[in-house]
């Protein structure tokens, strides 16, 4: 692969992909149909007793997710970004920050 001419799609794999090979291969191409939304999972380690209460919670957090745009666990706040002020929207985007939206639950709008 070293040097090589290379072309990857952007989907799921090329996004991982692309940034690792291309340290190593000649020219890159990327082709990409549609764009796609990707963030940095934030993963950490589990530990066994929160790893149980996890699993315990299974029927719950699939339920959630079967009712949920996007099959997230978490609950979305239906307002438009738009229908609040510019202070609490501000305040609200900052919190995705602090709090790992992806992993703590926190409200999106539903914009």
């Amino acid at each position: 692969m070293e040097g090589s001419e290379w072309g990857d799609g952007t989907g799921a794999t090329g996004v991982q992909l692309i940034t690792e090979i291309a340290k190593e291969v000649g020219p890159l191409y990327s082709f990409q149909r549609t764009a796609n939304y990707c963030a940095p999972p934030r993963n950490s380690l589990i530990d066994d007793e929160t790893q149980k209460q996890i699993k315990a919670n299974y029927p719950e957090i699939f339920r959630k997710c079967m009712e949920s745009p996007g099959s997230f666990v978490h609950e979305f706040d239906k307002r438009s970004a738009m229908e609040v002020s510019p202070e609490e929207r501000l305040e609200q985007y900052e919190s995705y920050g602090r709090n790992q939206v992806l992993k703590s639950g926190s409200p999106i709008f539903m914009t």
